[in-house]
């Protein structure tokens, strides 16, 4: 479910510094408790558009898809 992971990737690592990153809002679904989902919600970088905000890294499990 780790969009972009390698067997390299620091995946904690990787997911701690998103959530340290300001204005980021991280989603999850859960279903019975397991995390089954995710999306990132981001404010928007353009100059014109401070009321608007982006989707990034969707990712849902094979299994709740």
């Amino acid at each position: 479910m780790a969009l972009g992971a390698t067997r390299e990737t620091d995946l904690e690592a990787l997911y701690r510094a998103a959530l340290d990153e300001p204005g980021r809002i991280v989603i999850v679904a859960e279903r019975d408790g397991e995390a089954v989902g995710m999306a990132h919600i981001v404010p928007s970088a353009a100059a014109n558009a401070p009321h608007r905000a982006e989707v990034q890294r969707v990712a849902v499990a094979r299994q709740a898809r």
